[in-house]
């Protein structure tokens, strides 16, 4: 009895004093079009109440594709790609192997999961836990592994934000930055409206201190990612075609460039449509917006709680808070060459000329991206520009005032070379909000370790692009005239 006071007072003292430690986690994220594991690390402050906020720092990451939603059929194949990443922390943390049962992972899947029907998504989940109970050598429980609602996403990505600019803990949420999360899936949009207004639905409570809380407005749109959209776009498009004749062989898409020929993919069983119909491309933004506007349903849903965006979804008012564009919105922008610190006209410029061009400009002027990218860029950015407009209530600025050169967003993917990525912030909350019950004998058992010996691997879809491409050049040097755009934008 005597032995095992001693145990826990030294594992007590241990934990007290090891403020130089540094503790591990991993997270797994189950994404709609691949997974990547992040490894975080952070000195753990064992006090309670804790004064200060637990900032984790990341250490290592990897991607792999498809993501988890591919394997709906073969529930038994999530094992091949949740193999690799789990591979991949095992090799990273090898320093760390005599305590490797005492180091947490968490996977935490988001709108690809959450987009399958319910028999789908659970028998992905049960095979997923089942491996990962079976194969990890780390900490890990079956609440450990969880596909999470697209709120925490967007509160998730918020605190991402926030930590990765500074002002996290520094007031009430004055200082704070909003963010616009474009995945493929889904679409979030998080922010604390400023301090006059109320958070009246939608409201996220986050405490991350006794002295540090927030209230944070969290909403996600399922089915407004960047694949969804153009998946529900070219449904939209065929469908008004097909009633309108008893047979289409060939369709035009004002999103596309003039004269390409594809042939859409409806991937999901929502979109599917039994018949495959060759689209053309017409290259016009003007009107490629005017379709993309029908996505939005503005007009047809009573708005019970003013005001609203779409789809009868309440939002506060955005005034003058500053926002970052990230996930797809930052990554497009870039490839198109708008710069970080850019106005909305400027897009709206950007995306005519892109529009305007032949496949084969696009192909010749962006080498390095992928035919995907070329494809989709003209679709994309003209989404871009009316999610955040027409969609979100984003004001544009005075096409005829020359000092409107910036709009509320930063348009970017990246802050000080870390990519802005939900899972951050997910560890934020764990460390702070539910701190992994195996710190207090981590710290004791690694008394004599050197915890800081772990070498940083990250791979190249978290690692910055050079912004000032040749793309970039292009695009900002000649800027067609917008005239007639305002009119029907």
């Amino acid at each position: 009895m005597i032995g095992k006071i001693l145990l826990l007072v030294a594992v007590f003292l241990s934990a007290t004093f090891a403020s130089d430690k540094w503790f591990y986690s991993i997270v797994i994220d189950a994404g709609s079009k691949g997974s990547r594991v992040i490894i975080f690390k952070w000195q753990p402050e064992t006090s309670l109440p804790r004064k200060t906020i637990q900032i984790p720092i990341q250490v290592a990451a990897k991607a792999v594709n498809p993501g988890l939603a591919a394997f709906a059929l073969n529930t038994t194949a999530v094992k091949d790609p949740l193999k690799e990443l789990i591979d991949f922390a095992v090799d990273v943390l090898e320093p760390l192997s005599s305590v490797y049962d005492l180091i947490p992972v968490y996977l935490k899947a988001t709108a690809g999961l959450r987009d399958l029907i319910p028999t789908a998504r659970d028998g992905i989940m049960r095979e997923t836990i089942k491996f990962i109970s079976g194969y990890s050598p780390f900490y890990f429980k079956p609440d450990h592994a969880l596909v999470i609602s697209g709120e925490e996403e967007g509160a998730y990505g918020w605190l991402t934000v926030n930590d990765l600019k500074g002002v996290l803990g520094k007031d009430s949420g004055e200082s704070t930055y909003g963010i616009i999360d474009l995945g493929g899936a889904s679409m979030q949009v998080s922010f604390v409206p400023e301090t006059n207004h109320y958070v009246l639905q939608n409201c996220y409570p986050l405490t991350l201190t006794d002295q540090t809380t927030y209230r944070l407005y969290a909403k996600s749109y399922l089915h407004y990612g960047i694949v969804e959209a153009n998946r529900r776009l070219a449904a939209n498009i065929i469908t008004e075609n097909i009633l309108k004749v008893d047979s289409v062989r060939a369709i035009e898409n004002p999103c596309f460039y003039s004269g390409m020929e594809f042939t859409p993919d409806f991937a999901t069983d929502k979109y599917k449509i039994p018949i495959s119909v060759k689209m053309t491309g017409s290259g016009d933004f003007s009107e490629c917006v005017r379709e993309l506007k029908r996505l939005f349903d503005k007009d047809d849903i009573q708005c019970w709680v003013r005001d609203c965006t779409f789809d009868g979804v309440y939002q506060p008012r955005l005034d003058s808070r500053p926002f970052i564009g990230a996930g797809n919105v930052g990554k497009i922008l870039q490839i198109a060459g708008v710069p970080a610190r850019s106005s909305l006209k400027n897009i709206r410029a950007v995306a005519n000329r892109i529009c305007s061009m032949t496949f084969e400009h696009i192909q010749s002027e962006f080498p390095n991206e992928s035919q995907k990218t070329h494809k989709d860029l003209c679709f994309s950015i003209s989404y871009i520009y009316t999610l955040l407009t027409h969609g979100l209530g984003f004001t544009i600025s005075d096409v005829s005032d020359p000092t409107q050169n910036q709009s509320q967003i930063e348009f970017t993917s990246f802050i000080d070379d870390t990519k802005v990525d939900w899972a951050l912030g997910a560890i934020i909350y764990q460390a702070n909000q539910q701190p992994p019950p195996t710190i207090a004998e981590y710290l004791s058992k690694t008394s004599k370790l050197d915890t800081n010996s772990v070498k940083s691997v990250v791979d190249d879809s978290f690692k910055p692009r050079n912004r000032y491409t040749r793309a970039q050049k292009a695009s900002q040097a000649a800027i067609p005239e917008e005239r007639g755009l305002s009119d029907v934008i």
